[in-house]
């Protein structure tokens, strides 16, 4: 398990530091001081867990794990503090545990071990889809280099449906616009369709789709991605659009006026 604790002081992140790496099923410790900075992290890192301090300056605890809810809704988040009184508040924002400090090694390993129950698999590997301003694949923060320009096209099409189903109708519509949607065409999108599943299973990051019967869909609690941030109201990812999505794909132009919509009422309710 990968865990995060971000704290404004660094006696407690030395000892947080001490305390779980003798603990079982640890394998890394990020130490924050800096929410903003943890924020940013949790963007495009596979984290497991989250421990938060309640106190800090400029981004308390309970802020910070309302903006992480808004990046990764399945991430789990510990509160270690001082205060009691913060729980009702921890609990608003989905926090799975509430630990008062000084705390000891067996009370973080109990959490560890509740926790693990809802991770993701060892085996399973951190996915991020980059849209903007093009289109990339990322898998433990390397890219991974589709060639194949329509199996890619594909891959880029469920990842802009974010969770709703695509048909195989629909796929035909959108990628191959001036093919008939006849026995050829839609035998190339069955070959475009094997060849995605090959490569995810390579990658050995096929659970993120979802298929059954033809039709297709991302899994979207299991990725990261830009797009699915800014659905999600994160104020860093709208702050860092620059009117440009999936600019390759003339049929993204839909989803990206609708974004410069969002995005332009986020920025008019800053004023």
């Amino acid at each position: 398990m990968r865990v995060m604790y971000v704290d404004d002081e660094r006696e407690h992140l030395d000892r947080f530091r001490e305390t779980v790496k003798k603990l079982e099923g640890i394998q890394e410790v990020y130490l924050f001081t800096d929410g903003r900075e943890a924020l940013d992290f949790i963007r495009d890192h596979r984290v497991d867990a989250a421990f938060l301090d309640i106190h800090m300056p400029e981004m308390n605890g309970i802020a910070l794990a309302g903006a992480m809810g808004k990046i990764r809704p399945d991430l789990p988040v510990v509160f270690l503090t001082a205060h009691a009184s913060y729980a009702l508040q921890a609990f608003e924002v989905n926090a799975v545990g509430y630990i008062l400090k000084p705390y000891t090694p067996e009370q973080i390993q109990g959490m560890i071990r509740k926790i693990g129950d809802r991770c993701q698999p060892e085996e399973e590997r951190f996915v991020y889809f980059q849209t903007m301003p093009r289109f990339e694949v990322f898998v433990n923060g390397k890219l991974l280099p589709i060639s194949q320009r329509k199996v890619k096209e594909y891959l880029a099409l469920l990842v802009d449906f974010a969770g709703c189903s695509v048909t195989s109708q629909q796929a035909i519509t959108y990628l191959w616009e001036d093919r008939p949607d006849d026995d050829t065409t839609k035998a190339l999108l069955r070959m475009t369709a094997k060849r995605l599943r090959d490569i995810l299973v390579r990658e050995k990051i096929d659970f993120i789709l979802i298929e059954e019967k033809g039709v297709r869909a991302v899994q979207t609690g299991r990725v990261s991605c830009d797009y699915y941030q800014i659905l999600n109201g994160d104020e860093r990812a709208m702050e860092k659009y620059q009117g440009e999505y999936m600019v390759e794909y003339s049929w993204a132009e839909v989803t990206n006026a609708r974004i410069a919509k969002m995005v332009s009422q986020y920025r008019k309710n800053q004023i």
